[in-house]
This record gives structure tokens, C-alpha cells and sequence, in this order.
């Protein structure tokens, strides 16, 4: 079965009245040349080189018993790409090793990854540590290798999708059925996007509906959610793809994560994770629509350096069991995003999305 997940970087959260629609948050001066002081292997070797804790980080099971709750919804407050950390919000450039799964079930040191020893083979020009796991075995070359590209256009892109969330004109809306304070094998969940909060309740985007104009048709269901120690999990890890939807400066794209999932800590709303792997070409394919509303096209030497530093960040094998074959060439590159969330007011109406950014290419 395949589920969709809608994610909102640079979109807003509650907690705002501000009624106006989206500002444009790009940054006024955006480089069109490679920048002199950034390449392709960006990420700390002294962290690469640290030896993986021999534990794995997954969700916990699903469990046996079934249970009884009720419907509830919730509002994306914060989104974290890794470049700062969990508990303190502090910028760091290590925190990427905190977020995520262990998608393999392997932990791959700097010394492995060097060898491709017991991972699929890096890629040509990628960096010697580019298998290298966070913690527990996490999987996250989005927060290691991409994120600084993407901080190479827009340093700030991170603060600035966590300030657009505190705006309150955009956010991503989980709603949660039959869920309770105790394990249950059955709490399926849909996600959709919120927009035009007015101070009380959010709109959903007609986009995430099914027809485009009626609540209780998600695109995005989750019928496979289930609640482990306090833990909401989308569904068992690896057996899912999920169309993501990234939504960056006003800017929609997807791409599909396979071996999908996102997991909430329920009651407060803390240690959210979407993990998962997506091919390079479809990565870069998804970055392409937000490169062009920073004037960086295809064929310039900026979108050329993008092109490389993707292709040379996979470490794991697209349908693959376990996205991993030592077999193999690495294709995909592993993600491990966070975020956080509140309750919120059930929305009731389905309104039009506001219009992207023009692309700033032929």
C-alpha cells in the first residue's frame, strides 16, 4: 500500500493571528556562482570519525492489543532539518546525527564506510565517510550532506522555515483517530496542509483532499498507524513508500521516501521523525522548482555543483530488502527529519492554496 506524507518546511505553525497571505521569505541576495568556501564533502570529519554506538534506532513494534480512543487533530509548530538540536533548538553541526532511523540495521563507522564494508559501494567522487551513521545507527545523509547545500544558498533556511511556521500562515495538519493514552495496534492517521490560520482554527488546502473541497477525503491516509510506549507510528518500518511533499519558500515539491515513516511522542507533542531514503535523481528533481525561484537554473554552475554534491551523497540501495546491498552501487540517499506539534482545533474548511513563487528560469 502506498500512503502520502506532506511535509512543510518553510510553512507556518499556530500560534499567530496574522491574517495576511505568505510573505516571500527568499532572501534578497542569492549567488548564482558556486561559493568559493563550499564543497562537496562539507561534513565535520571529526564527527564521521566517531565509532557508532552498537545499538539500532527504530520505532517500537506494533503492539498486540487493541484499544479505544478518540479522534484528535494537531498542528506542525517546528520543523528541524538537523542543524540544530532536539533539546536545545541550539545551532550545531552534528545535530543531524540525532534525527532519524536506523533504515539498514547496520551502524556504520567512517572506518567501514571507507571500505564499503558491509554497505553498498559509495559512490565515485563521494567523500570517504559518506556511509557513516549517526546515532544508534541513524541513517541521515539529508541532514549530513544536503542540508549544507541548501544552507550554501540560503544559510538562514532553517530559521526562516521555523519562523514562516510561528507566522501562522501555513503548517502540516496530522489528525489522529481511535488514539488514547495506552498501546494500541490500530490508530490510523491523514495528513494534510494547513493554511490562512485565522486565530481560532486552521483551512485545510484543497490540495490535500481528494476532491478538493471535502474534509473527510485525505489524499494522505495512514491507515496503518498504530501506539507504542506513548510513541504514534505511522506504520512498520519498511513497509511503506511515501510521496513527501516539501513546501520551501512557497515552493511545493515531491518526491517519494521509500522505507517510510513518521513516528510523535503523543502526549507533548515532542520527537517527531519522518525517516526514509530517496533515490539522487528524484532528490535532485524535487530541489529543482526551488533552485529556479533563486534565479540558480539548470545548466548554470551553481545547479551543476548541486547536481554533483547529490550525486555523490547516497548510502543505500533503492528497492532494496533493508534499502541496503553490498552488491550494489548506493542510489538513495537516507533522510531524518523532526518536528514538533500541538493540539489543535479540528478545521472545517477546504480553501484554495496560495500560488508558489514564479521561477526566476527561462
Amino acid at each position: 500500500m502506498r500512503s502520502g506524507f506532506v511535509l512543510v518546511l518553510a510553512l507556518v505553525g499556530c500560534g499567530s493571528d496574522d491574517s495576511a497571505g505568505p510573505a516571500d521569505t527568499r532572501p534578497a541576495d542569492v549567488a548564482t556562482e558556486v561559493p568559493a568556501d563550499v564543497t562537496v564533502d562539507v561534513v565535520s570529519e571529526a564527527a564521521e570519525d566517531a565509532v557508532a554506538p552498537p545499538t539500532s534506532k527504530v520505532p517500537p513494534p506494533r503492539p498486540t492489543a487493541t484499544g479505544s480512543g478518540t479522534t484528535k487533530w494537531y498542528a506542525f509548530t517546528r520543523v528541524d532539518l538537523g542543524g540544530f538540536t532536539r533539546a536545545t533548538h541550539a545551532p550545531s553541526t552534528d545535530a543531524w546525527r540525532g534525527y532519524g532511523y536506523d533504515l539498514d540495521g547496520r551502524a556504520t563507522t567512517a572506518a567501514d564506510s571507507a571500505e564499503s564494508k558491509g554497505s553498498c559501494k559509495r559512490a565515485a567522487g563521494s567523500s570517504s565517510a559518506v556511509l557513516a551513521d549517526g546515532l544508534d545507527g541513524s541513517d541521515n545523509n539529508f541532514g549530513a550532506r544536503i542540508l549544507p547545500l541548501v544552507s550554501s544558498v540560503s544559510p538562514d533556511a532553517e530559521k526562516i522555515a521555523n519562523d514562516n511556521l510561528a507566522a501562522g500562515q501555513w503548517t502540516l495538519l496530522l489528525r489522529l483517530d481511535n488514539v488514547g493514552p495506552v498501546d494500541n495496534a490500530s490508530v490510523p492517521g491523514a495528513l494534510y496542509v494547513g493554511h490562512s490560520w485565522d486565530g481560532t482554527r486552521w483551512q485545510i488546502a484543497d490540495v490535500s483532499t481528494l476532491d478538493g473541497a471535502t474534509v473527510d477525503k485525505p489524499k494522505v491516509r495512514l491507515d496503518q498507524g498504530y501506539m507504542a510506549g506513548g510513541l504514534w507510528v505511522s506504520n512498520e518500518l519498511g513497509k511503506e513508500t511515501l510521496p513527501v511533499t516539501l513546501v520551501m519558500f512557497g515552493v511545493a515539491t515531491t518526491f517519494p521516501l521509500e522505507s517510510g515513516v513518521i513516528s510523535v511522542r503523543v502526549s507533548d507533542g515532542l520527537q517527531g521523525t519522518v525517516a526514509g531514503g530517496t533515490v539522487t535523481t528524484e532528490l535532485l528533481a524535487a530541489f529543482a522548482p526551488l533552485l529556479e525561484t533563486f534565479g540558480i537554473c539548470k545548466g548554470s554552475s551553481t545547479f551543476e555543483f548541486f547536481a554533483k554534491a547529490v550525486a555523490a551523497s547516497p548510502d543505500l540501495v533503492s528497492r532494496a530488502p533493508k534499502l541496503q546491498d553490498p552488491t550494489k552501487s548506493c542510489d538513495a540517499v537516507s533522510q531524518g527529519l523532526g518536528f514538533e506539534m500541538k493540539p489543535t482545533i479540528a478545521p472545517t474548511v477546504v480553501a484554495k492554496v496560495p500560488a508558489s513563487p514564479p521561477s526566476l528560469c527561462p
